[in-house]
């Protein structure tokens, strides 16, 4: 409940400073600003801890000039069985831009849970709570005005299992 209470208020305090930005009022030349944005990004794919399943993404994302943080949750693992493995990360990384194109990396800390089954015939599964990971992201696509499209890689690993997916994505936002 902590992680998602901290990604609300990063996400209003980055909301109000790109409202702010305008165009002077009196006709004079403006001063660049830094160019800020805020999106959300959600996408299916595959991967998962053995890499031949289904997996999901969902994350936040706010941009200040070539640096970013952002929020993500993320799931994977085989439609049947196998190990699940979900995950929610802060992440930090930076950003490349250009008129209707983006691309950026980023790592982080998060943590992980999941389950495993423990075979067909028992019908049982070992589950385990959430533990620290490290987490990483890519993300490239194509903007035009509040919508994008484009690819996300994501994973994250810690002591126990490491997964990882890549997704097919929807941005929305001031991506402009």
């Amino acid at each position: 409940m902590r992680f998602w209470a901290f990604v609300v208020f990063v996400a209003c305090t980055c909301t109000t400073s790109i409202v702010a930005q305008e165009a002077p009022k009196d006709g004079g030349a403006a001063v660049s600003p830094v160019q800020q944005n805020a999106w959300i990004s959600a996408g299916i794919g595959g991967g998962g801890a053995g890499g031949n399943g289904i997996a999901g993404v969902v994350s936040g994302w706010y941009a200040y000039g070539p640096y970013v943080v952002g929020a993500r949750a993320s799931s994977g693992g085989p439609l049947f069985g196998g190990r699940q493995v979900r995950e929610k990360a802060a992440l930090v990384g930076l950003r490349a831009r250009s008129a209707h194109t983006f691309a950026l990396v980023g790592v982080g800390g998060g943590t992980m849970n999941g389950w495993r089954s423990n075979g067909e015939q028992s019908g049982t599964r070992t589950t385990y709570g959430d533990e620290p990971s490290i987490a990483f992201a890519a993300e490239a696509g194509v903007t035009y005005y509040a919508i994008g499209i484009g690819l996300d890689v994501f994973g994250a690993s810690n002591h126990r299992t490491s997964y990882a997916g890549i997704a097919l994505a929807v941005q929305l936002g001031y991506l402009k």
